[in-house]
């Protein structure tokens, strides 16, 4: 799969991606601007932190050349926003009518006529859907997660998206255990990681294990764990050797 220049496959070292975390519209150019100086592949905005209309940044986004995915992470899932059916729909709709998006993070466990809607709407519009599952409380066993990810294939996105919070270094095992094994029997691209301290190696490993996309962080970390994107880049540059 390619999403405007960039390869999301496991034939190569997996895309960077630092997500903008801003709460006004200053602040948001700010992380911006700090990510087009930064050396990474994709870009999210957590948009669940905004709380403007968020018009303005969408209409800043049309000029960037990397893959833009946009996200609404709710607090059932870690983020900022409480979930309500209708607001939810509203602003995924329009940031696809923008046009300054080609990926939207739909959550999995959310309402299934809205998530139908817009997987729908997204498709019309050329906009790839990430389907994604987030536990910060704890990671399955391997049968569960084979399950979970084998769920959210069948849920009909065009990447699967998996994070969870080990509570042991063999629970960062199971996790890239199941990113290897469950190649075999999805199709999507799949994007996993285990987050927290524990976890950092789950976020470099990706070329091995099979994950396309890490995170890393410019100035704010939206995720237990991230790496800061120079450390990030250097550390897969240097694996890429011997993979």
């Amino acid at each position: 799969m390619k999403i405007k220049n960039v390869s999301f496959d496991t034939k190569s070292r997996p895309n960077v991606c630092v997500a903008i975390v801003a709460t006004t519209e200053a602040m948001f150019n700010q992380r911006w601007q700090e990510t087009r100086r930064a050396d990474i592949d994709v870009i999210e905005w957590r948009a669940d932190y905004y709380t403007g209309d968020g018009a303005t940044p969408l209409s800043w986004l049309k000029a960037e050349s990397r893959p833009v995915i946009y996200t609404i992470r709710t607090k059932e899932e870690g983020g900022e926003w409480p979930y309500q059916k209708d607001q939810y729909m509203a602003r995924y709709k329009q940031a696809i009518d923008s046009g300054a998006v080609d990926v939207i993070d739909l959550e999995w466990a959310r309402d299934g006529e809205a998530k139908t809607i817009l997987k729908s709407y997204a498709k019309e519009h050329g906009v790839k859907v990430i389907t994604s599952y987030h536990d910060f409380n704890a990671t399955p066993d391997f049968k569960a997660g084979m399950k979970l990810l084998q769920a959210l294939s069948e849920d009909g996105g065009d990447i699967v998206k998996l994070a969870v919070m080990p509570e042991s270094k063999q629970d960062v095992l199971t996790l890239l255990s199941l990113t290897l094994e469950v190649k075999k029997v999805i199709s999507q691209p799949v994007i996993t990681m285990s987050m927290g301290q524990e976890g950092v190696i789950s976020r470099l490993l990706g070329e091995w294990s099979g994950s396309v996309l890490t995170f890393g962080s410019v100035s704010q970390a939206s995720a237990p764990g991230q790496v800061t994107v120079t450390d990030l880049t250097h550390t897969l540059k240097d694996l890429h050797r011997y993979f």
